[in-house]
């Protein structure tokens, strides 16, 4: 009995428990994880403000391809020439823009110059989808369109401009921009096989998936980014568009706009002519 107790004494003896140090390493380990999930939530945040502003702007450039016709876009004597590449753009940025092009009647009267104030100007400076709305009255009440000054209220956030390539058929672009700073103007790359060198890290804060470039080579085009990648060690950056190869051959000129979120294009035909469309 003596030895039997012994025994169990000696095997309590050896058992351990958790020291001091350990528990300290412990909580320096999970502080260090703890610090880590925190350090993402921010992120996660911004990336999924920017995913709800991607969907909606696919949704808007859609919509805005129908709200050509509406304009009267489609129409053949919309323009003063049978060809070429048309830009609507209410800042009427000389990089690409040609809105001498288009032809000055009814509201688009003012669009050789789209001065802010004109019809022409509030018609494209602005989203149609882009509204003011208050909660309903209860929760289970839909929301309700907010009125300003009697008018519908637009919220003044997503911005769109037409790209038009008259022929047979021809191509209608509409490129959609979330809070577009018309202090910003595009930015030029020289992309070589889709390629372009010497870049610095800061052109990923302008070129994002999503954003939309323009390229009057091979023809007058706008292209989407869908992927974008920079190698820092050696200053360069690699793309892919929505567009298919046809900036991944030579060397073309580019230009980066930013603030751009959205693109969506249709072959269309030219509206005839008749008593309906006067």
């Amino acid at each position: 009995m003596t030895m039997h107790a012994n025994k169990h004494v000696f095997a309590a003896a050896q058992r351990r428990g958790i020291t001091l140090l350990e528990v300290l390493i412990a909580i320096g380990i999970l502080a260090v994880g703890l610090s880590s999930v925190v350090a993402l939530i921010p992120a996660g945040r911004s990336q999924a403000a920017r995913a709800v502003v991607l969907d909606r702007a696919s949704n808007l450039a859609a919509n805005a391809l129908s709200d050509a016709a509406t304009f009267g876009l489609l129409r053949p004597d919309s323009l003063t020439a049978s060809s070429g590449f048309v830009v609507i753009d209410p800042l009427g940025l000389a990089t690409f823009s040609t809105l001498s092009s288009i032809r000055q009647l009814g509201i688009f009267s003012g669009t050789a110059t789209m001065a802010s104030g004109t019809a022409v100007h509030s018609l494209f400076a602005r989203a149609t989808d882009d509204v003011v709305f208050a909660p309903g009255a209860t929760e289970d009440d839909p929301p309700l369109n907010k009125m300003l000054d009697g008018a519908r209220g637009f919220q003044g956030r997503i911005s769109c401009i037409y790209g038009i390539q008259s022929g047979t058929p021809g191509r209608l672009s509409a490129v959609v921009f979330h809070a577009r700073d018309p202090q910003t103007i595009p930015l030029s790359l020289a992309l070589t096989n889709g390629v372009v060198t010497g870049v610095s890290p800061d052109l990923a804060d302008v070129v994002k998936p999503g954003v939309v470039l323009w390229s009057a080579t091979p023809t007058p085009r706008f292209h989407q980014v869908t992927s974008f990648t920079i190698v820092a060690s050696t200053a360069t950056a690699y793309f892919t568009f929505s567009s298919g190869t046809a900036l991944l051959a030579d060397t073309h000129t580019v230009y980066v706009l930013p603030d751009s979120v959205g693109l969506a294009e249709r072959t269309f035909t030219a509206e005839e002519s008749g008593p309906y469309l006067q």
